[in-house]
């Protein structure tokens, strides 16, 4: 028996034989062409019927998974459109006469090294994708078949390296129990995917180059492990594990769609994080009671000109429909110059991070700035929606912000077109000044919606995606944790509510800790609202103020954690 400790990326627990994947690409070398313009379309040949195969995974993925997930192939299929990808494969081409394969890898190595620099869950999945239209290119220019998953023998564990949008979308779902592979994080598609699907998986587990097909395997997505060839105790103990499990999320889905009442009759909301209309749609399905961050980031990536006011007008309606009362707090553009946003001008910058992004970028293009917000008003007539900026990092990047809403509202008055007058104005906190400062933001503001993927990184001066000191983003670290606290107190001080749209609002080891504090909402992937209001029906946030104060003063991330587990414990066991 041998266990493998990895990432705990969807609960549950699956016992079965595994399917080993381990699709290759040869190894190729550089070919000179003596004809570019016949390598030039045999690229193209072999980019139509990617474009075509794409289609077809779009449909078959919207017709038997979800709309959200199909989403995933309309943006791979608009890279092959794309100038900074085709156009500089076809340039690679010409320019030095080069083969396709070749071109096609440089580019691809080019474009998610870049990505990959971006502190952007967004664009940490676009490099994924980027990858996966590349590797079908490379497959198609080189003659080789699919390798896909839509035959299994049997019911499995999938077991690869990792898994591409194409490989899962071609899953016998029917038949897969369970996900795991050997590199990816939770954030990586194979962790989206599975917890879309509701099966367990466990990623980052590191090579299994010993592990062949038909092997017993267990997966616990709970505790983040893997056993390969379980012993008959081990295999017994999982066995009622994975049927207490089952019992328990039986019972979680079937009160998902009530409010949350805590055990000394506090009400808590618990809204979700939705970056598109079909993940707001799931997210109401899984009980959220409203949207706490709507990404619009969607309408503007991955295209060549701004959306229109009527276009983001449309869109906004669409998540925002099917919430009758519960709140929608749509976040304005959140790009800057780390992002390569093709239709927005923007400078290089050298230290990104830390350089034009989030309301900064809005306030330098007043114009785009205000079409988006004239969208928002305009739907959010009859509705409950409020307006929140990103990246907040001094009372005037707020006061800019409200001046351009006003100016907004006159433009549509001038107009006569209908608005929403009443939406309330908010911050993301995300930067440590504003924490710090939230005292006097909290006397302008109308609300506060903590960040703590960004404020964990700007307050430990760690980049999460560097995988050398990425284990040192820590939310629970005692200085991120006072910032919180500081941010809360100072919105309360004033009448106002906090929110936390980051991941740590959907951990389950920081929901005694977060109720403790007086948190007002959170907010989190849709996927995880269910647990999320079960755990905080068995705390009393009464009980918890002094644990949670007590929190604050401890020395180390680790001590938080131990310190807290009592009560997560507790309210698991109510």
């Amino acid at each position: 028996m041998t266990t493998r400790e990895g990432i705990a990326a969807s609960d549950g627990i699956a016992i079965g034989p595994a399917f080993v994947y381990r699709p290759q690409i040869p190894e190729t070398e550089t070919r000179t062409v003596e004809d570019p313009e016949t390598e030039q379309k045999h690229f193209t040949e072999a980019a139509e019927k990617v474009a075509a195969h794409l289609d077809d995974l779009r449909d078959h993925v919207s017709s038997t998974i979800n709309a959200e997930q199909a989403e995933i192939f309309e943006m791979q299929r608009e890279f092959l459109d794309d100038p900074s990808f085709v156009g500089d494969i076809r340039e690679l081409i010409t320019s030095e006469s080069i083969d396709a394969v070749t071109a096609t890898k440089r580019v691809t190595e080019d474009l998610v090294a870049e990505f990959q620099t971006i502190e952007d869950e967004y664009f940490l999945q676009r490099a994924d994708d980027i990858r996966d239209v590349s590797t079908r290119l490379v497959r198609t220019l080189l003659g080789i078949e699919d390798a896909a998953l839509s035959e299994l023998p049997e019911e499995s564990i999938i077991v690869a390296k990792d898994l591409s949008p194409s490989d899962t979308a071609m899953m016998d779902v029917d038949k897969t129990l369970a996900l795991c592979t050997e590199t990816g994080s939770s954030t990586s598609h194979t962790a989206i995917i599975s917890r879309s699907l509701g099966v367990p998986s466990v990623v980052g587990v590191g090579e299994l180059e010993n592990l062949e097909s038909e092997q017993q395997v267990i997966v616990d997505g709970t505790e983040g492990r893997l056993i390969i060839d379980p012993d008959d105790e081990t295999l017994e103990a999982y066995r009622r594990k994975r049927e207490e499990w089952e019992a328990e999320r039986n019972r979680i889905m079937a009160q998902a769609a009530e409010p949350v009442t805590t055990k000394d009759g506090a009400h808590v909301e618990v809204v979700a994080n939705a970056g598109s209309p079909a993940e707001a749609r799931r997210a109401k399905e899984l009980g959220a009671e409203g949207i706490g961050l709507l990404r619009t980031e969607f309408l503007f990536l991955d295209r060549d000109t701004l959306p229109d006011e009527d276009e983001q007008y449309e869109m906004y309606r669409e998540v925002i429909e099917p919430f009758d009362e519960g709140p929608v707090v749509i976040r304005t553009l959140d790009v800057g110059g780390d992002k390569n946003v093709p239709s927005i001008s923007m400078p290089q910058e050298q230290n990104p991070f830390l350089g034009r992004r989030g309301i900064r970028l809005s306030l330098s293009q007043p114009e785009m700035f205000r079409t988006q917000l004239r969208a928002i008003l305009r739907a959010a007539v009859g509705h409950n929606v409020k307006i929140m900026f990103p990246l907040v990092a001094t009372l005037g990047d707020f006061k800019g912000g409200r001046e351009q809403v006003e100016l907004a509202k006159q433009e549509l008055t001038e107009r006569g077109i209908e608005f929403n007058d009443g939406c309330e104005l908010g911050i993301m906190v995300e930067v440590p000044s504003a924490a710090v400062n939230a005292a006097q933001l909290a006397r302008h503001v109308d609300f506060f919606s903590i960040g703590t993927n960004d404020l964990t990184q700007y307050t430990l001066a760690v980049d999460r995606t560097n995988e050398l000191v990425a284990d040192l983003a820590d939310p629970f670290d005692p200085g991120v944790l006072n910032l919180i606290a500081r941010t809360i107190d100072a919105a309360h001080e004033q009448g106002k509510w906090a929110g936390m749209c980051g991941e740590m609002a959907g951990d389950p080891r920081a929901l005694p800790l977060l109720l403790g504090l007086g948190l007002d909402e959170f907010s989190m992937a849709g996927g995880r609202v269910p647990k999320a209001k079960a755990g905080l029906r068995g705390l009393s946030s009464a009980e918890l103020v002094e644990p949670a104060r007590t929190a604050l003063g401890l020395a180390t991330a680790q001590e938080v954690r131990d310190y807290l587990a009592r009560f997560t414990e507790a309210g698991e066991e109510a």
